[in-house]
């Protein structure tokens, strides 16, 4: 299954670096292509590495259950709308939504099976759309696609996985910010996508998140 998983994501790296490009250049899905040039074979290489590090220890984690499909899922999209961000810095609504409708359906299936209301992802929609739309209200330090993100994370894990996305995506953001200020390479007023952060923030929630939690409560108690 490992080879498997490795086969498709050296597939899924270059759909994901077609697709970002298609989106950004609003070119239609018939024209979308590869090109064989140096950076984009590396970029898409990139892509699949990390499309398969996380697919494999997806799998090592969850075997063949739901939640190995609807990670990875969430993994893919996530990956193409923190690269649109990270390039444009712009979030696009068609790419959120169609994360948001994946993650209903898998959230109504795992609903159906447990007969049980899906009251933490939902929760986790709402902790995540809610501290991004309140910074991003009373500051606008963010743009309305961080909101997006930061719901779909907490809609994907729930509570804790929303709590430990924000705060590993605060804390990447602002270690990147610092060094980019310390370089000169931004100023205090040059625009910075937050979205990439976020969604390296909701990996580490998805595959530590429960080791995370676990550490901080044997700190505590």
């Amino acid at each position: 299954m490992i080879s498997i998983i490795l086969i498709m994501s050296l597939c899924l790296g270059p759909m994901i670096k077609i697709a970002a490009t298609g989106l950004i250049e609003e070119l239609p899905m018939a024209s979308w292509k590869i090109h064989f040039n140096q950076k984009e074979i590396i970029d898409s290489l990139l892509l699949s590495a990390l499309i398969g590090s996380i697919g494999i220890s997806l799998y090592q984690k969850y075997g063949l259950q739901l939640d190995f499909y609807k990670y990875l899922f969430f993994t893919v999209l996530m990956t193409l709308i923190g690269l649109i961000d990270f390039k444009t810095t712009y979030v696009y609504r068609s790419t959120t939504l169609i994360t948001a409708l994946g993650g209903l359906l898998f959230i109504g299936i795992e609903s159906f099976k447990s007969q049980a209301w899906p009251v933490d992802d939902l929760m986790g929609a709402f902790i995540g759309f809610s501290v991004i739309g309140l910074i991003v209200v009373l500051t606008r330090g963010m743009g309305e696609g961080d909101i997006e993100i930061a719901a779909l994370a907490g809609l994907y894990l729930g509570t804790q996985g929303s709590v430990i996305t924000l705060f590993f995506g605060f804390v990447l953001g602002g270690i990147v910010g610092a060094i980019l200020l310390s370089l000169k390479s931004k100023g205090m007023k040059d625009e910075m996508a937050f979205g990439p952060y976020l969604v390296m923030g909701s990996f580490i929630a998805m595959l530590m998140g429960q080791n995370i939690i676990e550490f901080y409560l044997n700190l505590i108690y």
